[in-house]
């Protein structure tokens, strides 16, 4: 390997540390939604509203995010540390929720703490980073935060088999991102990159919103993270409701269900790697598409599960697995990119804007998708038929943007 291939330090225990954190995002991550609908009695549109309210939190947090991360007096490191520490918090809150004010109040603290991370954390990893090793570190984070959370996942289907102690699963989650905020604070020093002052921050906002090309990103993009939404909020109850053991009328048991997921997460996290290397030969926004056509094919097994009578189980794995194909395609090129849009003082700015697609895709998908099922029962195979026809409006956006790229790079 040569010397510029070489990772830094950082971006190495950044991954151990979301590791950690995520082994316990993976106890809640999947089964939030049919614990809080079937156990705690609050609505499908309800749980939809509170995610969105996640989202909404998680959005305005982003702004504040990628505004201090940029700022010298901040940093990237200080605005990690508050973030993993605002999650714990939040977690706590929803191991103790009785009714619907207290989830809604939870999830505004998630998204609090969401927002505030994602923008500190990419925008360190791209500083720490080079254009040769940019993709491997990204991807090496995201194998990080799949592998944890496949564990997770297991370890929690097997725990609710048993106990159906969902509630404990939270502070375990509150428990994971306090370890994080202590690697974080003992471990990771704040990196050196271009700073903008207070007086000039306003000024990079201004010219990021206006920047043609991250307008065109971002609406690909909210769509791409509305359709990963799914996979956490309306998918776990679409299969307890909808998919069936052989040809049998019986529901999933939390055992199957978390089978599902975990056969999810672990294939994103074994396809990283390997997509990250099959997709070098592409450029980021073609890679993207490539992403787009395997949504596509992935809901349209999710849709087959509830038109078929047999075989529910298997189209509802073919379908997670082709989804966690395209989640290994998107993740690394969709971090790239932005850093290739982006202005050297503003990086964190671009990435906060990047992250906030996120949070618009969670305000959109999971409140649209579970207000739908809870109105129209008997008809939500038909929601992921009209899912599956959306893909082709980012894969024509992310065509587009790279031939704008290309057009822009061969003016330089």
């Amino acid at each position: 390997m040569s010397e510029k291939d070489d990772l830094d330090p950082r971006a190495w225990i950044l991954a151990a540390g979301r590791f950690v954190s995520m082994i316990g995002s993976g106890f809640t991550a999947f089964y939030a939604p049919v614990f809080f609908v079937k156990v705690v009695h609050i609505s499908a549109t309800l749980v939809g509203i509170g995610l969105a309210a996640n989202a909404v939190a998680g959005f305005m947090a982003r702004i504040v995010g990628g505004t201090i991360s940029d700022s010298p007096r901040v940093g990237r490191r200080n605005t990690l540390v508050l973030a993993s520490a605002i999650l714990g918090v939040g977690s706590i809150v929803m191991g103790v929720v009785q009714d619907f004010s207290w989830f809604i109040t939870g999830n505004i603290i998630l998204g609090l703490g969401v927002g505030l991370y994602w923008p500190a954390a990419e925008a360190m990893i791209a500083d720490i980073t080079t254009v040769a090793n940019r993709r491997k570190a990204f991807a090496i984070n995201r194998v990080a935060d799949s592998a944890g959370l496949g564990i997770g996942v297991v370890v929690a289907g097997l725990f609710i088999q048993m106990s159906g102690a969902y509630r404990t699963l939270f502070f375990i989650d509150a428990a994971s991102y306090f370890v994080l905020t202590a690697v974080i604070f003992l471990a990771i020093s704040e990196t050196k990159h271009v700073g903008t002052h207070s007086s000039s921050l306003w000024k990079s906002w201004l010219a990021a919103i206006k920047n043609p090309l991250l307008q065109l990103y971002v609406v690909a993009n909210i769509l791409m993270t509305s359709y990963i939404t799914q996979i956490s909020s309306s998918l776990p109850l679409y299969f307890s409701d909808s998919v069936r053991t052989g040809t049998g009328q019986a529901s999933l048991s939390p055992w199957l269900l978390s089978s599902l997921f975990t056969i999810h997460v672990f294939v994103v996290a074994i396809s990283q790697m390997p997509m990250m290397k099959a997709l070098s030969r592409f450029s980021a926004a073609n890679s993207l598409i490539i992403s787009c056509l395997l949504w596509l094919v992935g809901f349209v097994f999710i849709a087959a599960c509830g038109f078929m009578t047999q075989h529910q189980f298997l189209s509802a794995a073919l379908g997670l697995i082709i989804m966690s194909i395209a989640v290994g395609a998107y993740q690394p090129p969709s971090a790239a990119i932005v850093a290739e849009l982006s202005p050297p003082d503003a990086l964190a700015i671009y990435y906060s804007i990047n992250s906030s697609c996120w949070a618009i895709g969670g305000m959109i998908g999971p409140p649209l998708v579970l207000g739908a099922m809870d109105k129209f029962p008997q008809h939500t195979p038909y929601i992921w038929v009209v899912m599956s026809l959306s893909t082709l409006i980012p894969a024509t956006a992310f065509y587009i943007l790279e031939r704008k790229l290309l057009k822009k790079n061969a003016l330089v």
